[in-house]
């Protein structure tokens, strides 16, 4: 009986992440209201972003101004990308959005959850066997990570400045 009851559950799952991926669910990004400062980033966006930089990017301590500074510099980066490459942004944020997602990597609200519960379920997403939670976890990591080292006042943390040609 519980095999079938794990079979009848990983089709459900299966399903899900199929229509998921397909764009059948309503968006969470037609749920909710954009925030007038920014041209893509919403209220949840930025709730996301401030859970996601002390895990992504430890080495710094995240107050208040950089990670407003920090998610207009991302908001401007996004900005400037073709409508089908925001739409992929729109659904990589929308999944961390998504109640089952958290609950799936163990955790309630991303408005509760500290730097070490967003690192593990960012460490459990890489080590997913599901091919998409690797890849959302690798452009995550790619998008906050470049947008951040993209800013030139980031040059002290890499301990070098950046090229001449740049400045």
């Amino acid at each position: 009986m519980q095999r079938r009851t794990f079979f009848k559950a990983s089709i459900a799952l299966s399903v899900g992440l199929i229509a998921w991926r397909q764009g059948v669910l309503v968006p969470a990004s037609q749920q909710s209201q954009k925030i007038s400062e920014f041209s893509f980033l919403e209220k949840r966006d930025v709730v996301l972003i401030t859970a996601l930089l002390p895990a992504l990017l430890p080495f710094k301590k995240w107050p208040l101004e950089d990670t407003a500074l920090m998610c207009q510099d991302l908001d401007r980066t996004i900005s400037f990308m073709t409508k089908s490459t925001k739409s992929e942004i729109r659904q990589l944020f929308d999944l961390f959005h998504l109640k089952p997602f958290l609950w799936w990597h163990g955790a309630r609200s991303l408005d509760q959850i500290s730097a070490v519960d967003m690192s593990k379920l960012i460490t459990s997403m890489t080590s997913s066997r599901l091919s998409d939670f690797k890849m959302a976890a690798a452009a995550l990591n790619e998008i906050i990570c470049g947008v951040y080292y993209a800013n030139p006042q980031t040059d002290r943390e890499l301990s070098y400045a950046p090229p001449l040609e740049l400045v």
